[in-house]
């Protein structure tokens, strides 16, 4: 029995596999050596799960749903995988209390991030009054400053130029959780960061939240002595 605890913002959880998996960066990061645990993880394996699912209250291209005797059902479809149909893993939660199973022919794929994948990390957050911003996170003077706005519009490079040139740290490329706690917010890294490769496990008070935003109408402005030096220091001698 393999069994791993972890601490990802406000909630602690014990994993508890029947087969090994592999404990790779970043989920190793995370690593926590309490006590105790807010939530209880368990991973099986069987060749039996179903190949379909009546009347599921929610059913999606990648899962279906159902809830019986206090205890949500959620499987996970297949089709990514060697065959188009049926599930490859459910995961059943009652409480605190999460049970995974994944189908036996899976057991050799098994790694941290399946497990994460197959847990809903989304779900633990929302139950511990959290949430998840879409954000890059810097530490700047021993605080959080994170960077939010739609995709591609410049906030990993936000963040980068705050490294560079503020001795800013950047926690997370992509994701930021957010809690609450004796009247103050905190942001917490996370193990996942998207395309990012930038992700450490630190909890900081959030200092600011900055809405990234463009002009609905181009303008072009003659550069300043200052841009021009700034554009001139970032760039390669071969892009100058």
């Amino acid at each position: 029995m393999i069994k791993r605890k972890y601490k990802i913002g406000n909630f602690t959880a014990e994993i508890k596999s029947t087969a090994f998996f592999e404990d790779e960066v970043p989920y190793s990061l995370f690593l926590y050596n309490g006590e105790t645990c807010d939530y209880s993880v368990s991973i099986d394996f069987s060749a039996d799960l179903p190949d379909e699912i009546k009347n599921p209250y929610f059913d999606s291209p990648d899962m279906a749903c159902v809830y019986e005797n206090d205890v949500l059902h959620c499987y996970f479809k297949a089709r990514d995988f060697e065959h188009e149909h049926g599930f490859y893993a459910c995961r059943n939660v009652c409480g605190k209390n999460i049970n995974i199973v994944i189908d036996e022919k899976y057991r050799e794929m098994l790694r941290a991030s399946v497990v994460f994948s197959l847990i809903g990390i989304e779900a633990l957050v929302a139950d511990n009054n959290a949430c998840v911003l879409h954000s890059s996170f810097i530490e700047k003077n021993g605080s959080a400053v994170l960077f939010t706005g739609p995709c591609a519009i410049g906030k990993s490079t936000q963040a980068n130029l705050w490294k560079d040139y503020a001795d800013a740290v950047v926690v997370n490329g992509d994701k930021t959780m957010i809690f609450g706690k004796d009247g103050v917010f905190y942001a917490s890294g996370m193990p996942f960061s998207g395309s990012s490769k930038d992700c450490l496990n630190k909890v900081l008070p959030l200092k600011a939240v900055i809405s990234l935003q463009q002009p609905n109408i181009p303008t072009i402005k003659t550069a300043t002595k200052i841009t021009t030096l700034f554009i001139t220091k970032k760039l390669a001698p071969s892009q100058r």
